[in-house]
């Protein structure tokens, strides 16, 4: 890999860290402020969604060399989601049955009856996900 490329990829990572750190207390923040209003607020992640955009991205012959690989690797390795399961979830978390989880992350392939099923948990441990029960 060229040395450019790789100091670029870094630089990107540390940025993403602090984005979705900064998303992290800004969801929370937000939710405490709005809580008196009835309104949930979630850090949605639909994690790595299949689109026209991802598929073009994932040709090498699209893109400078080393750059399409990990979406390729993601693709393969079925870690992609489809737009269906993305809105799906969306559609989930506005239906009001996990409101009580305001101002926390909910990724796209938490199971929408583990949810629910943890409420209290995810409240009484206050997690911000549920990946961190198991």
């Amino acid at each position: 890999m060229r040395a450019d490329l790789l100091e670029t990829l870094v630089r990107v990572h540390r940025l993403h860290g602090a984005a979705k750190a900064a998303i992290s207390q800004f969801t929370k923040c937000l939710a405490a402020a709005v809580k008196g209003f009835g309104i949930s607020v979630f850090a949605y992640s639909p994690g790595f969604v299949r689109t026209d955009l991802t598929e073009y991205v994932a040709d090498p012959t699209n893109m400078p060399e080393g750059s399409s690989e990990r979406f390729r690797e993601r693709f393969d390795a079925g870690l992609d989601n489809s737009m269906e399961d993305a809105t799906s979830k969306l559609m989930f978390l506005v239906s009001g049955k996990v409101d009580a989880l305001t101002g926390r992350y909910i990724n796209v392939r938490d199971p929408e009856d583990e949810l629910i099923e943890n409420m209290d948990t995810i409240l009484s441990d206050n997690l911000y996900t549920l990946g961190l029960i198991k």
